[in-house]
């Protein structure tokens, strides 16, 4: 399991619209795997809010931005 970390407010983050360790910890993953995102038939992603669940779909890879 991989794991990464972020500051919470989002003023301090690179870009609102990105979990930078989302995209980290699933690069890292997807490497040990020794899979890509294009070898996922099926992901269940948890969201507090909707735009939650688009960030995250695009940050783990399955959509473009």
């Amino acid at each position: 399991m991989f794991s990464a970390s972020d500051t919470l407010a989002l003023f301090d983050r690179r870009d609102i619209c990105t979990l930078d360790a989302t995209v980290e910890a699933s690069k890292r993953a997807y490497k040990e795997a020794k899979i890509t995102v294009k070898d996922i038939d099926l992901v269940e992603i948890h969201d507090c809010f909707t735009i939650a669940e688009i960030l995250g779909l695009e940050d783990l890879g399955f959509v473009k931005r």
